[in-house]
């Protein structure tokens, strides 16, 4: 492929990438928004106003809000995480990408976004293992070797949380299409 060729193919998908990342990040800022203020207003409310104009009931409702909130962030992180993938994998393909990893994902639902969060969050565990083990605190390592040490392992905890969306999106597309060569047209 000439250079031109894959430049003027960057150019014209370069926008709807950066499109996904950023609704993908707006969506998560407003879960997580909604999940802080969930937590925190009642217990504000009781603090300012008093318990009694405050109904008891009011702070296991804002912690249940809260919960949901966060159990949707997450949900929300795998979306965006397959949209990124999406919007690489189909470049010709019109409409939201974020859209269309919602649908992908809510095929095969909590199964696969599970599988997806584990392995993520199971390679965060290990790099925060990792770093605890290469930096003890009393070791007098300096500054530089551990800033390096951190950037290398940050960059590890992306390649594999990238591998692990990528292998979500093809998981997931290829149930889709299953289903859809089944009748089963969502």
């Amino acid at each position: 492929m000439p250079a031109s060729l894959f430049l003027r193919r960057v150019r014209r998908d370069l926008p709807r990438g950066a499109t996904t990342v950023a609704a993908g990040w707006v969506l998560r800022q407003a879960c997580a928004t909604v999940a802080a203020a969930a937590a925190l207003l009642p217990l504000l409310l009781l603090i300012v106003v008093g318990e009694d104009v405050v109904s008891p009931w009011l702070v296991p409702l804002g912690a249940l809000i809260a919960l949901l909130a966060l159990l949707l962030l997450v949900y929300l992180g795998a979306v965006c995480a397959v949209a990124v993938v999406a919007s690489a994998a189909e470049p010709g393909r019109r409409g939201s990408t974020v859209a269309r990893a919602w649908r992908l994902v809510r095929g095969v639902g909590a199964r696969a976004a599970t599988v997806y969060v584990a392995a993520t969050w199971a390679v965060w565990i290990a790099r925060l293992a990792l770093e605890w083990v290469l930096l003890p605190s009393g070791a007098g390592t300096s500054v530089i070797v551990g800033a390096a040490v951190r950037w290398v392992l940050d960059h590890v905890v992306e390649v594999f949380s990238v591998d692990a969306a990528a292998g979500l999106y093809f998981e997931c597309r290829k149930i889709k299409e299953g289903e859809d060569k089944a009748g089963h047209v969502d």
